[in-house]
């Protein structure tokens, strides 16, 4: 290689080197700016998942009490079963008791008759009626007990009548009771399931901005590579032109050496031939002479 191409190559090595410096500020750049993308993203992927955590959480309170509506409609309907039950009982002790009155020309019902007397009696014992006003509710308290007698004999069987309606009422309210814990429980079901759906919607609308956070970082990481990838085949290049400059020094030294060596011997050979000859040495002679000799002892070591 010629002085000139040489020149030539140091001067392609400075510029390379110039713009691998300037790629790895630009790589820097973009590396930071890849990081601080990706970390943008993970704080989208983050929210997401706490959302999906309690979108989760919803839902088991959801389906808890979802299960519970479902036990309370057994126990609903196990009560209204009752009801209707005791209704079909209780119309077919109203036939046999229309049935009875146009047999026995029964009128009235003696457990109600019952209740009028006591309420009478009770009146009588505790407040200070007129001796005619405390006569006359005697007289009615003596008219019904005839009447009584005569339906005492149904007894039992108004009883039955008003045992089963009392049923009816007790199952009725029973029955509505759970219906209304029914409708608290489904309320709140409802209340869990409507914030689902709004963890739903924010999770979709999060899922945006996390797919736009990655867009950005994709492209910062394309870049960076890019630039990494131009950078390697820089680094590449200037290498190559090193070693080509390297192995061109080092032939240089070689043939430097060379010459050195074929001087050395020629000057050497001259010497020689002046001390045969007897001539005179002068001090460049001497030291060729020694540095023959140190050469001749080294390589006889």
């Amino acid at each position: 290689m010629t002085n000139e191409n040489n020149k030539d190559t140091l001067k392609k090595i400075s510029g390379i080197r110039k713009e691998i410096t300037e790629l790895r500020i630009e790589l820097t750049a973009i590396d930071e700016k890849k990081e601080k993308a990706f970390d943008n993203k993970k704080v989208f992927s983050k929210k997401i998942s706490n959302v999906i955590n309690e979108l989760k959480d919803y839902k088991k309170k959801r389906d808890e009490l979802t299960d519970q509506v479902k036990k309370l409609k057994k126990e609903r309907e196990k009560y209204n079963s009752k009801v209707s039950k005791h209704i079909d009982k209780i119309k077919e002790l109203n036939k046999e008791k229309e049935k009875l009155f146009k047999e026995h020309d029964i009128k009235v019902n003696p457990l109600k008759i019952t209740e009028q007397i006591e309420k009478i009696e009770f009146k009588i014992q505790t407040e200070a009626l007129p001796f005619k006003k405390e006569k006359e509710l005697m007289k009615k308290i003596n008219d019904m007990k005839k009447k009584l007698g005569e339906a005492k004999k149904f007894k039992s069987f108004w009883k039955d009548i008003d045992k089963t309606s009392k049923k009816i009422k007790e199952f009725k309210k029973k029955a509505n009771e759970v219906h209304l814990k029914i409708q608290e429980k489904a309320d709140e079901s409802q209340k869990f399931h409507e914030k689902m759906i709004e963890c739903s919607d924010k999770i979709d609308e999060i899922k945006k901005q996390e797919k736009e956070a990655h867009k950005v970082f994709m492209e910062y990481k394309n870049q960076f590579n890019e630039i990494n990838n131009k950078l390697k085949k820089k680094l590449v290049a200037m290498n190559k032109l090193s070693d080509k400059v390297t192995k061109t020094k080092r032939e240089k030294r070689k043939a430097k050496i060379k010459k050195e060596k074929q001087t050395l011997k020629k000057k050497s050979e001259e010497v020689q031939k002046k001390i045969k000859q007897r001539k005179k040495l002068t001090t460049e002679d001497i030291l060729i002479f020694q540095g023959t000799l140190s050469k001749e002892k080294e390589q006889k070591k």
